[in-house]
């Protein structure tokens, strides 16, 4: 979970956390970089804000797939939602969430993303 704005950040945080999910959060796109590249498990979805200082989410998500092709990814913004289809397009599938949303919908389209990821 990257996102500049703590409030958000911390929120969005507790309600997957409250679902069951592990989450490991970051301020920015560097940060969030960096807890990836030294977490030793498993990280199955990325969930980044789209604009934010240091590293912008589009920027984070290239990195992150150099390394982790395989990992979901859900870009948030309260932006248009041209920003998605610049990273898209270089980045492989990224789900986009406009912002504000509803933590039941946040919730479905983590659900649904990580459910793909399950072995049959």
């Amino acid at each position: 979970m990257v996102e500049d704005e703590e409030t958000l950040r911390k929120a969005i945080c507790e309600s997957l956390s409250m679902l069951g999910y592990q989450v490991l959060e970051s301020r920015d796109g560097e940060e969030g970089l960096a807890v990836i590249e030294s977490h030793s498990g498993t990280i199955d979805l990325l969930l980044t804000d789209a604009v934010m200082p240091r590293m912008s989410g589009m920027d984070l998500i290239q990195r992150v797939h150099e390394s982790h092709p395989s990992i979901k990814v859900v870009m948030m913004s309260g932006y248009a939602t041209a920003a998605i289809s610049e990273a898209g397009g270089n980045c492989g599938d990224v789900t986009f969430l406009q912002k504000p949303f509803a933590h039941a919908e946040l919730a479905q389209i983590v659900r649904k993303l990580l459910s793909k990821s399950l072995p049959v």
